[in-house]
This record gives structure tokens, sequence and C-alpha cells, in this order.
């Protein structure tokens, strides 16, 4: 989806596997987790939505600095 610019479609679809993975926190490995807060970032970076963006940017530099 990434590479078709379908941005709007990856917030939605990384969002809701992020909510998954509060709920559930062994649904994804460490680094699944680190990459999916990475997309979410891009995507809400794409879609202008620059403070969310740099929120989310941090959260994945903290997920990467745990690994």
């Amino acid at each position: 989806m990434v590479a078709a610019g379908l941005y709007s479609n990856v917030r939605l679809l990384s969002s809701l596997l992020l909510t998954m993975s509060d709920n559930n926190p062994e649904l994804f490995s460490p680094v699944q987790k680190y990459q999916l807060l990475v997309y979410h970032a891009d995507s809400l970076f794409h879609d202008k939505e620059y403070r969310n963006a740099e929120s989310k940017y941090k959260i994945a530099l903290q997920q990467k600095k745990a690994l």
C-alpha cells in the first residue's frame, strides 16, 4: 500500500494494528511493532499531519532504542 501511495489506508490499518498490539503485547515482535510505528508515522507525514507524525516518530525511536 505504501508503494502505491495509499497513505490514508496505511494510516487506518496501522492504527488498527497498533491498537490491537496495545491490547495484546505478544501479538507483534518488538521489531514488527517498530516497523509498524514507522509506517504509521510516514503515513501521517504524507497526509500532512506533521505534529502527529512527529509524535509517532518519537515513539518509534524509543522502541528502536529498546531493541
